[in-house]
């Protein structure tokens, strides 16, 4: 079942899970065997709460599916246990800089995991893999045996700005294997997830100059806003840009009243009255967060911390987004009300210099908390692990 999303940011959802021994300023790519271990253990642990698997079960799958202990850069992304019929069971990973995806089929045999089939790239050769500014692909099973691959594309147009197909492949069981069924092109429409892609690429488009570095709010600070740092000839300039609340509406509504290509909803949102405020920063504050910020490592650590070291998952709440002009990016939470360290403290010590500065700063008492009607959840995801709910 789908979770509203009103209803993700009324609750924080926390994980404890094993740390992972590495000082936060260090690139994942520079991870240590010894920390990509405890990494894997703890997806482990996750998997194992989420399936109803045992641990020793979810690793056996892993290192079946090629993700070693001490293997870097390599994430499993999905274990579904529950769909596909003769207890088979797909496994999805990741790997590399560009989200590119692999699946697979195992059944247990014996106590070991057997591969049945696996696919890493489409017919003609190239990967599964997202493209810029386009939604990431996404691979699922079906209770009739299928495994179905969507990818969105540019289709013939390689320059396209933004992917405006998707590529869409479907496997059936056949024999002891999958085999390829079905291949098929189709334009994709502005839904849900695409319109905010839409209304991303239009607000993110500078209006006075080079746009340098972007922060943004989830939510959000009001009608859509981020805070902007744009270079001019003279000076740094910081605003809040936005979205007037009629333009936001304008542009919901003639998105829904019908169907759109991405490019589509990105003119029309391009074509609505963006807002921008001056934000009480001056051009030499503003030039010396910019200059702070170049030399801030992006890395961010897969979870917050608490005070005795516990790797804890903080699903919801508020979260900022930071990009440059140079493609460094990183998404960092709020976590003051539950004492927990940051994902990357440096970059969030910066992101709250930024927000005193702008007259931005939300207090601490005004941080969504979890106390009263919605107290603090743990799973606990030592041991063999439970089964969690559809």
């Amino acid at each position: 079942m789908r979770v509203p999303r009103i209803l993700l940011f009324l609750a924080y959802l926390i994980v404890p899970c094993r740390a992972v021994a590495q000082d936060r300023s260090t690139p994942l790519w520079q991870w240590s065997d010894s920390d990509w271990v405890h990494y894997h253990a703890s997806q482990d642990r996750n998997f194992a709460f989420t399936t109803g698997m045992h641990e020793d079960q979810v690793r056996r799958l892993r290192l079946a599916a090629g993700v070693a202990d001490e293997q870097a850069m390599a994430i499993i992304q999905t274990i579904n246990a529950r769909t596909l019929p003769h207890r088979h069971i797909l496994v999805v990973s990741s790997s590399g800089n560009r989200s590119c995806l692999t699946a697979g089929v195992y059944e247990e045999r014996g106590g070991n995991f057997e591969k049945v089939w696996w696919v890493s790239g489409t017919r003609n050769g190239a990967g599964i893999c997202q493209e810029p500014w386009c939604e990431s692909p996404q691979i699922s099973a079906t209770k009739s045996g299928e495994v179905r691959i969507r990818m969105p594309s540019r289709g013939d147009d390689a320059g396209a700005a933004t992917c405006d197909h998707t590529e869409n492949i479907v496997y059936r069981p056949s024999g002891k294997t999958y085999a390829l069924a079905e291949e098929s092109r189709v334009q994709a429409q502005c839904g849900e997830d695409t319109f905010s892609v839409a209304r991303g690429m239009a607000v993110y488009k500078p209006m006075d100059g080079e746009r340098v570095a972007n922060v943004e709010r989830f939510p959000p600070f009001h009608d859509e806003a981020l805070i902007a740092f744009e270079k001019t000839k003279d000076e740094v300039v910081v605003s809040l840009i936005a979205f007037s609340k009629k333009s936001w509406l304008q542009l919901s509504q003639e998105s829904a009243s019908q169907a759109k290509t991405l490019s589509q909803c990105v003119e029309l949102a391009e074509s609505l009255v963006r807002r921008r405020t001056a934000l009480p920063v001056s051009n030499g504050i503003a030039q010396q967060l910019l200059d702070r910020l170049s030399k801030i490592d992006f890395s961010t650590q897969e979870c917050n911390r608490s005070a005795d070291g516990r790797c804890m998952y903080v699903m919801d709440g508020v979260q900022y987004s930071i990009s440059t002009d140079s493609g460094k990016t990183a998404v960092i939470r709020d976590s003051r009300t539950l004492d927990l360290t940051s994902e990357n403290p440096a970059l969030w010590e910066w992101t709250k210099e930024l927000l005193g500065e702008s007259g931005l700063e939300m207090p601490a008492s005004a941080v969504p908390r979890t106390n009263g009607a919605n107290p603090l959840r743990y799973m606990n995801l030592g041991g063999a692990g439970g089964r969690h709910g559809e």
